[in-house]
């Protein structure tokens, strides 16, 4: 039988350090690079029919101003996997349909109407860039997990290779840790001294 080994346990990911546990969240889903423009294209009309879709659903089609709040789950949803530039063109297109909405109801836009349309757009855009910042967040976690494991694995393949190696030498060999304590001793060590 080969020497005894310690192992060393490595965290190797992140959420481990933060939960304390080993978890596959659905983060890696999220592409790490924008997808071909007719695959973000569909992304993006898909998202804001489910959200005007919703909307009319449940609201009915009289209720243009509630439109400001519903679409925000879509610019969400457009950011991450299409890519912040896609979902700007969304909250322009969607301001388009808004301040249109409004002009065709009245005699043109109120100052009200401006303002309305104005927050809607700082809104929009707030969330485009924090959802677009908790992508790339989301990108490098999965880039540094991904790194992690491949160490962690050359880490493994190659104390693998330093025990075998040892372990076909004749004369005793240990490692020592930073602890004092013997964190390896080849088969030799073991024979010599009668201890494991």
């Amino acid at each position: 039988t080969p020497g005894r080994r310690t192992e060393m346990v490595l965290e190797t990911d992140v959420l481990t350090r933060l939960t304390g546990h080993r978890s596959e969240l659905p983060l890696r889903w999220i592409p790490s690079r924008t997808p071909h423009p007719v695959g973000a294209f569909a992304i993006t009309v898909a998202s804001l029919a489910a959200a005007f879709g919703v909307q009319y659903l449940l609201l009915g089609v009289d209720h243009r101003d509630v439109q400001l709040s519903t679409v925000f789950p879509a610019f969400i949803i457009i950011a991450i996997y299409a890519g912040w530039r896609w979902s700007l063109a969304a909250v322009t297109v969607v301001g388009i349909l808004i301040g249109r909405a409004t002009a065709a109801q009245g005699a043109g836009l109120t100052l009200l109407d401006w303002i309305s349309l104005g927050l809607y757009i700082a809104s929009a855009l707030i969330t485009v860039l924090v959802a677009g910042a908790v992508r790339e967040l989301v990108i490098r976690i999965n880039d540094e997990s991904g790194a992690r494991r491949i160490a962690e694995q050359l880490r493994k393949e190659s104390e693998s290779r330093f025990g075998a190696l040892a372990d076909s030498a004749p004369t005793p060999m240990w490692v020592t840790g930073p602890d004092r304590k013997r964190a390896f001793v080849n088969i030799a060590y073991v024979d010599f001294l009668g201890v494991s």
